[in-house]
Parts: structure tokens; sequence; C-alpha cells
């Protein structure tokens, strides 16, 4: 709160997600966590916008509401937050709509978002599209994406890569 005092904005979405979900200073609060996201909000926080635009894709102390979150999810990239298009992308996957979901994840990709390699990843492997996936995989885990490692090293395991499966398990140990 002294953060928000000395004018840093971005204090509203850690203040925020504290309360979102609790902690050993506060118990889960999610009327005061809103509170504390539509603050930010205010003050262009690109942070606070997309915890909101999550809570409103997902019906978290709102009542779900898709075009209000990729209303948020827009704001945030137009102000600079390039991660939102993976919000947008989770939104389109939870409803089954796979290409839409693969368009947003590129849309990030390009901006070297390490999560939208993972998903992109995920989403050629269950499509049996496996060079593909490994493709993106790779991709992510070149750019020493934790997730990417994991699936990565996931995809090396069911081909029966033992080695290259621990390499890349373990190489998420050695980026920290």
């Amino acid at each position: 709160k002294k953060a928000i005092e000395l004018g840093c904005i971005q204090a509203y979405s850690y203040i925020g997600q504290e309360l979102e979900y609790g902690s050993d200073k506060c118990l889960p609060d999610m009327d005061k966590a809103l509170e504390y996201y539509r603050k930010g909000v205010e003050g262009n926080d690109t942070r606070s916008i997309s915890r909101l635009g999550e809570c409103y894709a997902n019906g978290k102390g709102v009542e779900r509401d898709r075009e209000e979150a990729f209303r948020l999810f827009k704001k945030a990239i137009d102000l600079g937050r390039y991660a939102a298009y993976c919000n947008m992308g989770y939104c389109c996957q939870s409803e089954d709509d796979i290409d839409n979901a693969t368009k947003y994840y590129k849309k990030a990709a390009k901006y070297d978002e390490g999560e939208a390699f993972a998903n992109l990843a995920i989403i050629y492997w269950n499509e049996g599209e496996y060079e593909d996936a490994y493709r993106w995989a790779k991709s992510g885990f070149i750019r020493k994406n934790g997730h990417c490692a994991f699936v990565l090293g996931y995809f090396y395991e069911q081909d029966e890569k033992y080695p290259e499966a621990w390499e890349c398990y373990f190489a998420r140990y050695k980026w920290v």
C-alpha cells in the first residue's frame, strides 16, 4: 500500500492478486481484489487490466463476460502487454475454439511470449501434428521458457528419447 501512496500504479495489480488468492498477510477477498484491479485499470496498469480481464473470462467475482474480457485484453495489448494475446488464446481454447486460440497464440509468439510457444506446441501435439508441435516447443525452449522445456521433455519422453527428455526437464533449473 505504501507503493500506491508513492504513486506506483503497478502495485494495484499485486495487491489485487494477493487479495484474490490470499497470503500469509490476508485472507482471500475477491470483492477487494476487484476494487484494486479496477483502480489499476483506471491508471492504465497493464497487469491490472489483464487480471481484471481474466476475472471476466473466468467469471471469477464477476459475471462471466467474454466481450468485456476481450475488451480489456485488447486494451492491455494496445498499451504494450502482448501476453494478453495468450489470455485471448486461453479463452478460445477453453471454449474449444482451437482455430482462434491458435491465431492469438501466434500473435503472442511474434512478441516472444513464451507461453504462446508452449500452448501452440500442445495444440499441435493434440492434433497429431508432431513436427509442428516439436518446432513450437523447441522455439520456446531456446528462449528459455520453462513451460516449453517441460512440454518438449514430455514430447521426447513419448518418443522414448529419455536422455533428451531429462535434459529438457533439468534445463529449467539451470535457467533460474
